[in-house]
C-alpha cells in the first residue's frame, strides 16, 4: 500500500480539517494522508478512513485582550488552561487566567483548553522537551486548541527602508476522534463538543464576521494581468480590524 499526502488550504469556519502543517510560526496548510492499495483503490484518509482525521475548527484574527476573555470563558465552562512553552520545554496547567502571557518576539507558546471531564492528558518528552500529546489520541479527545494572532512587525529591504506589518491567523480547533492501539474508533466526548460549541459561539461574538475587498491581479488566461476585486469574509476582532484599517497591518 502506498501513502500520498494531500494539502488542503485552511480558511474560515471549518467543521472538518486534518493535521496542520507549519513553516516556522506560520500555519500553511491542513495535511491529510490518503492511503491507496496496489490495485488503486483508495481506503480513505489515514488509518480507518476520513472519520478519524476530521475535526471542528474556526480560523480568526484575535488580539491578546480578546483571547483573555475567551480563555476566561473556557475556565467558566470547566476547563483548565494548558500552556506549552517551546522555548522552556515545559507544559503547565492552571485554573488561573494569569497563565496566559503575550507571545513575545516569536510565537513559541501554544495554548489548549483541557476539559477534565473528557479525560486526562498526556505530556511526553521529545528531545528532552515536554510536549502535550495533542494529536489524534486520547489527549486530543480531551483538549481544545486555541490561540490569538501573532503580530509580526519587522523592517526589510535595503537598510530597513520597508516594514512588514502582519497579523497572523489563529484558530480554535478540536479533533473528531481517534483510533486506539486496537484499531477501535473513539469519538470525541459529547461534553467536549458542548464546550467547543459554546466557545465557538463566543469567538464569533468577539470576532464578528467582517467582509473585506482586496485588489488582486488575475493570472487567468483571458484576464491575465488585469486587476480585480476579491471579496471575502473573515472573523476579526475590533482591535485587529483597527490595526488593518489605521495602522497598515495585513491579515496573513
Amino acid at each position: 500500500m502506498e501513502s500520498r499526502i494531500f494539502l488542503c488550504e485552511c480558511g474560515g469556519d471549518h467543521s472538518d480539517s486534518g493535521n496542520t502543517l507549519h513553516y516556522g510560526d506560520q500555519q500553511i496548510f491542513s495535511v491529510f494522508l490518503r492511503e491507496r492499495t496496489a490495485e488503486g483503490k483508495e481506503t480513505g484518509f489515514g488509518k480507518g478512513g476520513l472519520k478519524g482525521q476530521m475535526g471542528k475548527q474556526i480560523n480568526y484574527w484575535m488580539d491578546y485582550d480578546s483571547f483573555l476573555l475567551l480563555a476566561q470563558k473556557a475556565l467558566d465552562l470547566g476547563c483548565r488552561i494548558v500552556k506549552e512553552d517551546l522555548d522552556a520545554g515545559k507544559v503547565t496547567q492552571s485554573n488561573d487566567i494569569g497563565i496566559v502571557t503575550p507571545y513575545g518576539k516569536y510565537k513559541r507558546i501554544g495554548y489548549y483548553f483541557h476539559l477534565p471531564e473528557a479525560g486526562e492528558i498526556k505530556v511526553g518528552l521529545y528531545n528532552g522537551m515536554e510536549r502535550i500529546d495533542s494529536g489524534f489520541s486520547a489527549t486530543g479527545n480531551a483538549v481544545i486548541e486555541a490561540g490569538y494572532s501573532f503580530i509580526w512587525k519587522e523592517p526589510e529591504g535595503a537598510c530597513g527602508t520597508r516594514e512588514i506589518k502582519e497579523l497572523r491567523r489563529a484558530r480554535i480547533y478540536c479533533i473528531t476522534g481517534y483510533y486506539d492501539e486496537n484499531g477501535a474508533y473513539i469519538p470525541r466526548p459529547d461534553c467536549l463538543t458542548r464546550v467547543y460549541n459554546a466557545l465557538a459561539r463566543y469567538v464569533k461574538k468577539l470576532a464578528p464576521c467582517t467582509e473585506f475587498a482586496d485588489k488582486r491581479i488575475s493570472i487567468k488566461d483571458e484576464d491575465y494581468g488585469k486587476e480585480y476585486e476579491y471579496r471575502h469574509k473573515e472573523y476579526v476582532t475590533g482591535a485587529c480590524l483597527d490595526m488593518v484599517n489605521n495602522e497598515g497591518y495585513v491579515l496573513c
